[in-house]
């Protein structure tokens, strides 16, 4: 007798579970999209998108998605179309049952811009990704300039690009060099200048090879020069040669 009062509990709440199922399902048909929430994770003082920018992109050819039933929403097609904005490393679409539409963005964080010899100029995140200009921002990142051409069709892949995005990317993640460098000059021989924000000198930095010695012995260089205050004796500190730095005085 027990087994048979558990086989029909069992039953019932199958039948309810199933119910609700298919109530919740006919529901969901009938809602329509009342609200979109956009959150938009931004790093540090950039910021290349705005909430204006993610509606502009919603509501592209006039397909808006108010009033529209949320099952109908693709949202698969709604983050692939965010996701081609350069500026926006990755987007999120989910919908709630009761009709809400989420969105997440997440920007991308620039570490250089380059600018070539024609004046063209872009920015790259810190990734290694191009990045284009923005109308209503300017970041404060490093930059280089110099022997380089951004009409490259195969920039991604230029070797001089790539070395760029190295030495570029070593900077940027070392909290001590991210605050001293600013400017990066590639000069005829495909060589890396390095300008400083303290002292007049220009560090001679040569191919980039070794980077990480290199700058290991210009931090052991530069804390000497703090102790004999010798900042602006230098026009040029020559990294080129192994195990040795070689200056030259103004």
């Amino acid at each position: 007798m027990k087994i048979v009062i558990n086989i029909i509990s069992y039953s019932i709440f199958f039948y309810i579970l199933i119910f609700f199922y298919q109530f919740i399902n006919e529901k969901k048909e009938n809602v329509s999209c009342y609200a979109v929430k956009i959150k938009i994770e931004q790093n540090e003082d950039n910021n290349f998108i705005s909430e204006k920018d993610i509606w502009d992109i919603l509501n592209d050819k006039n397909d808006t998605i108010f009033n529209k039933k949320i099952q109908e929403i693709d949202i698969s097609k709604i983050e692939k179309k965010i996701k081609e904005h350069n500026s926006i490393e990755n987007a999120e679409v989910y919908k709630t049952i009761n009709g809400k539409l989420n969105i997440e963005i997440k920007e991308r964080t620039p570490i250089l811009r380059i600018i070539d010899e024609n004046n063209n100029s872009i920015y790259v995140d810190k990734k290694g990704i191009i990045m284009s200009l923005s109308k209503k921002y300017t970041a404060r990142v490093l930059f280089a300039n110099g022997k380089i051409n951004l009409k490259n069709k195969n920039l991604s892949k230029d070797k001089s690009f790539l070395n760029l995005y190295k030495i570029a990317s070593y900077i940027y993640n070392k909290d001590f060099w991210n605050a001293q460098i600013q400017q990066i000059y590639i000069n005829e021989k495909e060589e890396f200048e390095l300008v400083p924000k303290v002292g007049s000198h220009i560090i001679l930095f040569g191919k980039a090879k070794n980077i990480n010695k290199k700058f290991e012995n210009l931090k052991i260089f530069y804390k000497n020069l703090q102790k004999n205050f010798f900042w602006n004796k230098y026009k040029t500190i020559n990294l080129k040669f192994e195990n040795q730095i070689v200056c030259l005085k103004k």
